[in-house]
């Protein structure tokens, strides 16, 4: 009976073992699949933050000095931009001065739409420089308190006479502070009313690429087509952002395939011991 006994704890316990090799390259290979697509899918949002960034970069730097009110601050603006370790009191020195002359101008003729919209695009400017060059603690708080500063100039504009380039630009800074819903909503407006925004689309492409991919290739497209002379630059960055979507998708499929392959050859791995138990149960015995 000892001897039965024996017999039985030497054939159940290769069967055991045989099953948890089994199981154990299925269960690590669904959490290695895992945790890579978590992997990508956070290095992906980390990089359209910074895509979006750059892209948004280019109009501003295009503009920058040339918008400041003098000769003096525009030279000064091009020597913080070409050195290191940026300070807000260095930002604010760009624009001060001639946020101050606005101000002023404004206060002796409130309702001049002129002013109102050149003081809101000075004040998100300036915020946009402050949030994307100055390296000081107190950046991010200063940069946010200057894209408020520039949402309630463009509802002042706005209150007198409707704008969709004045409603852009003040969903820009929405997406800029990070609210990215409250963006998006702004700019769907937009484009609810004026299908042929083409600075909207464009945007909102930008957008979807976080937050609905299917639909921001649609909106790059409704950009090429409200531009079609690439008047407003448009065109053109909507053309780029399709073709970066295009690369990220093929570059998705080979990484799906890769997966596929990885996860077949764990599979055939993984049947040897389904043969080992197998023969357990046939014979008792495990070979």
């Amino acid at each position: 009976m000892a001897q039965d006994t024996q017999n039985t704890q030497s054939n159940t316990q290769p069967k055991r073992l045989a099953r948890a090799k089994v199981r154990r390259p299925e269960v690590e290979a669904a959490k290695t699949k895992a945790d890579r697509k978590k992997t990508i899918r956070n290095i992906a949002v980390t990089s359209f933050a910074v895509l979006l960034i750059l892209s948004m970069m280019v109009p501003y730097l295009a503009t920058i000095v040339s918008s400041l009110r003098n000769a003096t601050a525009a030279s000064q603006a091009q020597n913080v931009l070409n050195s290191d370790n940026i300070t807000s009191d260095q930002v604010d020195a760009m624009y001060s001065a001639g946020v101050d002359e606005l101000e002023k101008t404004l206060a002796q003729s409130p309702n001049d739409l002129e002013t109102i919209k050149n003081l809101g695009n000075q004040y998100m400017s300036w915020a946009y420089m402050m949030s994307s060059y100055a390296t000081d603690e107190a950046a991010p708080e200063r940069a946010a308190e200057l894209f408020t500063k520039a949402q309630e100039t463009f509802d002042r504009y706005l209150a007198i006479e409707s704008d969709n380039d004045i409603k852009v630009n003040r969903a820009m800074c929405d997406l800029y502070m990070g609210n990215i819903a409250e963006a998006q909503q702004a700019l769907e407006a937009v484009v609810g009313e004026d299908a042929e925004c083409a600075s909207a689309w464009a945007n909102l492409g930008m957008i979807y690429e976080l937050t609905n991919p299917d639909a921001a290739a649609l909106a790059y497209e409704r950009a090429i087509a409200a531009d079609p002379d690439d008047a407003l630059g448009a065109k053109s960055y909507a053309e780029s952002r399709l073709e970066a979507l295009k690369n990220a998708s093929e570059e998705a499929t080979v990484t799906e395939d890769s997966e596929a392959t990885t996860d077949d050859a764990a599979a055939t791995d993984a049947e040897a011991p389904e043969g080992a138990e197998a023969q357990v149960d046939e014979t008792g015995t495990s070979n």
